[in-house]
This record gives C-alpha cells, structure tokens and sequence, in this order.
C-alpha cells in the first residue's frame, strides 16, 4: 500500500528545490508493526506533535442550527480557487486579507491533489458561508462506498469566524450527508485543541497517530 500510494501520490505535489517531494504517511501508533515497517523503509516520525484519530459510528440524527446570516452548504457549486483560499487562510490567518483576494503560498495544489484522487470518486466537500459569500469554514469529505467509510480532512475555519460554533455545525452537514449516501463510519484526524472541537460533534478518540516523513 505504501509502495502504490507513493507511486499514484507523488505526481500530485510540487517538488522543492531538490527535484524531491516531502512524503508524508499517517499510521496509528497503537500497531507497531506499521511503525517498523516505516522505518525500514526509510520514514521517520515527526515527534514534536501526536496527532490522535477519532471515529464516528454516524448513529446520531443531527439538525443544523447555525447564527443568523450563516448557511451550510456543499462545494459542487462554489469556485474552486475561492474555496481552496479559504482552506490556506484556515491554517494560515496571516495571510487572510479579509476578501479572498490576496496570494497564497499553499492550498492550491493540495486542494486539487484531492479533488483529483481516482481513489475517492465520491468525495464532497462541506462549508458554512454568509449571506453574502463569504466563506467561513471549509471541509473536505472523501468517501469510500465499497467500504462503506469516510475520511474528513482537512477541517479550518478562518480565524475571524472562530468561536462560534460553526465548524461543529459544518461536521453536522457532513455526517448528515454521509447517512444519505448508506456510510457507516467516518474518520478524522485531531491534535491540541481541535480534538475538543470534533468531540462536541460526537466524533470519539480512538487513537494516535504519527506522522512519518520521507524524502522521495
């Protein structure tokens, strides 16, 4: 798996100046035998922050109640670039200039590294937006029928929309969308104080994890 991932994965990512690609593997740290398996093949685990992963079993009946002048919505119909600006102004509130209009360092290529995946075909997307427009919170969703199972990630809310619960309801939309579809299970990854925030969501801990970074 690893082998076929970084083969299928690496032409999605821009190279540095190296010509190589920082690859980056997640693994729970409760098997071992991942980790082992890791670092023989040359990974090495980034040991300043433990992420934890939590499960959904999507057993609860979850209604949207969000503040006046918000909305939930799904990405079909919203433009890409604004969208992908959102998710690096999330991660990076120092470069949000308030109107979506200023550069960007990240975001774009990740962001259509995913919309491109052949591994997820029916993957969507989840935000809250105001009347206007503006975009608050934004989620990417993958989701895997044959397995009847979902992954969540990324997950960001731009600073100046914070604090108002608005991420929880954005997750609200996302699992109510995945019982529609018939999934059963949904995944997603938390570390410092996000994992309070997908926890209020009915999200449980169940692991850590670690992330692992080769040069390819």
């Amino acid at each position: 798996m690893v082998e076929l991932s970084e083969k299928e994965l690496l032409p999605l990512f821009e190279k540095d100046k190296e010509g190589k690609v920082d690859f980056l593997v997640i693994s729970h740290d409760s098997l071992k035998y991942q980790a082992d398996e890791l670092l023989k093949r040359g990974y090495t685990k980034d040991e300043a922050e433990d992420y934890d992963n939590v499960q959904h079993p999507l057993e609860t009946n979850y209604q949207i109640t969000l503040p006046k002048g918000f909305r939930q919505v799904y990405g079909e119909k919203l433009d890409d670039n604004m969208k992908a600006k959102a998710c690096h102004y999330g991660f990076h509130p120092a470069d949000d200039d308030g109107i979506l209009t200023g550069t960007f360092r990240e975001g774009a290529l990740a962001y259509q590294g995913r919309k491109q995946s052949r591994y997820f075909k029916d993957s969507f997307e989840s935000l809250i937006i105001t009347d206007d427009g503006d975009i608050c919170t934004y989620c990417f969703c993958y989701v895997d029928k044959e397995t009847s199972t979902a992954f969540i990630e990324p997950v960001c809310t731009r600073e100046k929309y914070r604090k108002q619960g608005l991420s929880r309801q954005m997750l609200y939309g996302v699992i109510i969308r995945l019982k529609e579809m018939g999934i059963e299970n949904a995944y997603i990854n938390s570390y410092d104080w996000r994992r309070k925030v997908y926890n209020s969501a009915g999200f449980e801990t169940e692991d850590s994890i670690g992330f692992w970074h080769k040069k390819i």
